[in-house]
């Protein structure tokens, strides 16, 4: 069986393509495949149609965002809660009326230590 295939094959090869028959089937091969200015045109376009796509959704989320948070121009002043002066001025006090008694009691207890020291001696 094998000779008989390997003497098929040899008869196949010899054989040559009818003149005539080339044109024809020339014509037959490019009817069925797809040229090549049509895939250029499908491939840009699908490019462009991305690139429109894209863009749009970058421009609806821009627009959304300016429309969720406006700017503040001048209400932000408006918004923040005006400075609480009054604790500043009680801690002010607090220090002015309590600083001279803590420099009384570091005084007495910085005798206190001396004259403990010089006991000790």
């Amino acid at each position: 069986m094998s000779r008989q295939l390997f003497k098929s094959l040899k008869q196949l090869k010899n054989l040559e393509p009818d003149p005539a028959f080339l044109p024809r089937s020339k014509k037959l091969i490019f009817a069925n495949s797809p040229s090549t200015i049509f895939n250029l045109t499908t491939a840009w376009g699908g490019s462009l149609r991305f690139a429109l796509t894209l863009g749009l959704a970058a421009l609806v989320i821009y627009v959304a965002a300016i429309f969720s948070n406006p700017p503040a121009g001048g209400r932000l002043v408006e918004q923040t809660p005006p400075p609480d002066f009054n604790i500043e001025l009680r801690k002010a006090k607090y220090f002015r009326e309590v600083a001279p008694n803590v420099y009384i009691v570091v005084l007495e207890n910085q005798e206190k230590n001396k004259v403990e020291e010089g006991n000790k001696n």
